[in-house]
């Protein structure tokens, strides 16, 4: 019986500020390699001012360092982009404080399988619609035909 190793995820446990500068630095690194790998992007460009983000995580109060603590952690655990949209967004609002909004959204390619998608399930839905009015129009027509010994 073969036995199922699992990749242990590193989890962020300390909180100074020096180790979670060094946590927010390899998930920046780990969401830029996530973005490109998996044709995503940015709705903004990503500038990550690492200056501003050490001097920042210094001002944090321990509870918000829990918290960033928490982000980075999550996303680590399971990367997507609901979970590095969480981690940047509190990057920017609570750390860096400003009002920037970085983003990770799909991949043009992506949305224009969606959108093409939503037009398809559109016409197969008048296409269903068209076949029922056809059913129901021919009914038992040709049986009957057959019916009365009329060849078709």
């Amino acid at each position: 019986m073969e036995t199922l190793i699992k990749n242990k995820i590193k989890k962020y446990t300390e909180n100074s500020a020096d180790y979670l500068y060094d946590a927010v630095n390899e998930a920046e690194k780990k969401i830029r390699w996530f973005v490109d790998f998996n044709e995503y992007q940015f709705n903004k460009p990503f500038v990550f001012p690492r200056v501003e983000v050490k001097k920042e995580i210094a001002k944090l109060t321990l509870n918000k360092r829990k918290k960033l603590k928490r982000a980075i952690n999550n996303f680590h655990k399971r990367q997507s982009i609901a979970s590095a949209n969480r981690f940047l967004h509190f990057l920017y609002k609570e750390v860096l404080k400003t009002d920037v909004r970085v983003r990770i959204t799909y991949g043009e390619k992506e949305l224009k399988i969606k959108e093409m998608r939503k037009k398809y399930v559109e016409v197969r839905k008048i296409m269903l619609e068209t076949y029922k009015e056809y059913k129901k129009e021919k009914g038992n027509f040709y049986k009957l035909r057959m019916a009365k010994g009329q060849k078709c």
